[in-house]
């Protein structure tokens, strides 16, 4: 279990899960509010490969961190016995009825993952969230449903879902309709809670958990103040590293925090926790060929199943100055023309991109490096992929980034220092010939109204 802003890494353990072997490595961190730093509310803990459990304590300071506490201790030791995810709920159950024994105005969320079996099964009350982070579609869902208003208001689970994954990237409340607003403001409210009463835990299975997959166990600290668009980037840019990761989301969670519900609606001061499991495959099973990752052995096929878009996802997108933005959304598909029509995050803009691009943008492989039209369109390319092995070392997104923009930066030399996996150098090359081919030609172009210019004055 922790405490206030400590850390535990257990050692990597094996997983099995159907046929497949999978390495984990587990990293939790709770950090308490700057408001009470001699309190945190938040509790979590981690049984090796079996289960993580992570606990928001509601009720006031001391009565909700003791509420969280026990609960957290109390599940820890029952989970020690049990074999079976069937037996979860009635966990669960039993640790509410100690608490409403125990406390009369206060309680705790719980959100726990359980390991073993043939996938893992999630058991919730409250709004402490679990999400799922599939790698190679680089996508993050929400595992669990909070419960909250929004339940309340959509039965049909569907739509639930649908209102929470709007509410979830809300960063301008001019945006939603009075009844949305209403939800916003009262998504803490939740509806149950252990130790409240009859409390009906929600039971999930995490579908396809696959090697290079990530799933976080977070507190309200860290998803009220977040976007999910925001989540899932911190994720993917720290897919290889959970222990950076973890700490990424709660100092980006505590940033937002102290902006202000005046410079940003999301902000809330709140203790933070989060648990980040990341799935490695088994080193047996492993084959990846000389100059590839892992991720790069997949077969071709695998991949292409995962390189799908359709009408109401949220992609990134290039805008023309060059930069990439998130956010967007897909709502319609010419599968004739092979294009797109996205929206942005505000609605106010439209534009039709092509299918290739955005697959390029949002569903990358290595094959995808040498259609790159610019290089900021291969930086996102790289950061998808996890980065490249080279002849002698495995090179980082950042790693491959930081060389390139050196060679950008007039090092030409530097380029013999850019690896030649998956077309990647000749690719810079390529690309540098192309933006050195453009700045010629705008060149030109004011040359030649200079010149116009010039004549007229002139006459």
């Amino acid at each position: 279990m922790s405490e206030q802003g400590i850390e535990f890494t257990p050692p990597i353990s094996t997983l099995e899960i159907g046929e497949k072997k999978l390495h984990l490595t587990i990293v939790g961190k709770s950090e308490a509010s700057p408001e009470h730093p001699n309190h945190n509310e938040d509790s979590f803990f981690i049984l090796g490969r079996k289960a993580v459990g992570v606990f928001d304590g509601v009720g006031g300071m001391e009565s909700g961190e003791k509420a969280a506490t026990d609960a957290c201790n109390f599940i820890l030791e029952k989970l020690k016995t049990i074999q079976e995810p069937s037996f979860l709920s009635d966990v669960l159950t039993e640790a509410n009825a100690k608490l409403a024994e125990n406390y009369e105005r206060s309680g705790t969320t719980a959100s726990i993952v359980f390991l073993e079996g043939d996938k893992p099964t999630v058991v919730n009350v409250g709004d402490s969230r679990v999400y799922h982070l599939k790698i190679r579609e680089g996508k993050l869902s929400q595992i669990t449903l909070d419960d909250n208003q929004i339940r309340k208001m959509y039965p049909d689970e569907q739509k639930a879902r649908a209102m929470q994954l709007k509410l979830n990237n809300t960063t301008n409340l001019g945006a939603l309709s009075e009844q949305e607003l209403m939800l916003f403001s009262k998504r803490n409210v939740i509806t149950q809670c252990l130790g409240s009463g009859e409390i009906a835990p929600r039971i999930y299975t995490i579908e396809n958990f696959a090697p290079g997959d990530i799933i976080l166990v977070c507190t309200d600290g860290i998803s009220d103040n977040l976007t999910d668009l925001q989540i899932q980037e911190i994720l993917l840019h720290h897919q290889n590293s959970p222990q950076d990761a973890v700490n990424h989301l709660i100092e980006k969670a505590e940033e937002i925090s102290k902006l202000g519900k005046e410079r940003n609606p999301r902000s809330k001061k709140d203790d933070m926790t989060a648990v980040v499991i990341k799935a490695e495959e088994s080193e047996s099973k492993q084959k990846a060929g000389p100059g590839e990752t892992v991720r790069e052995s997949l077969s071709k096929q695998e991949k292409e199943e995962q390189r799908t878009l359709q009408a109401g996802d949220i992609v990134r997108v290039q805008r023309s100055s060059g930069k990439i933005e998130e956010g967007w959304k897909i709502i319609a598909i010419d599968e004739q023309r092979n294009k797109a029509v996205v929206v942005s995050p505000d609605y106010q803009l439209q534009k039709t991109i092509p299918l290739e691009k955005l697959l390029r943008l949002n569903h990358a492989s290595p094959s995808d490096i040498p259609n790159a039209e610019n290089f900021p369109e291969l930086f996102c390319i790289l950061k998808q992929i996890g980065g490249l092995s080279g002849t002698q070392k495995f090179y980082t997104p950042e790693e491959l980034e930081k060389i390139i923009n050196d060679v950008i930066a007039g090092n030409v030399a530097g380029i013999r220092g850019v690896t030649r996996t998956a077309g990647l150098r000749e690719t810079v090359i390529r690309l540098l010939s192309k933006q050195t081919e453009q700045k010629a030609g705008l060149r030109e172009t004011v040359r030649r109204l200079f010149s116009k210019q010039k004549k007229k004055v002139r006459v």
